[in-house]
């Protein structure tokens, strides 16, 4: 389980990193994978602010 929660916040990293180039369509699917992670997890405060990052890219 550590391993797991170590892992979602890199992943929301590579999300940004895509995102700032231009990648945006890799950006999301970076951000779904880390949600999933914290979802899993429980982890509320990161579900709701990565949950509010995909509802603007839903919104263009």
């Amino acid at each position: 389980m550590e391993q797991t929660r170590r892992r979602s916040h890199p992943l929301e990293g590579i999300a940004d990193h895509h995102l700032a180039t231009g990648e945006t369509d890799s950006g999301i699917a970076y951000l779904n994978q880390a949600l999933e992670i914290f979802q899993c997890l429980g982890m509320r405060p990161e579900i709701e602010r990565v949950q509010t990052r995909l509802a603007g890219f839903r919104r263009r």
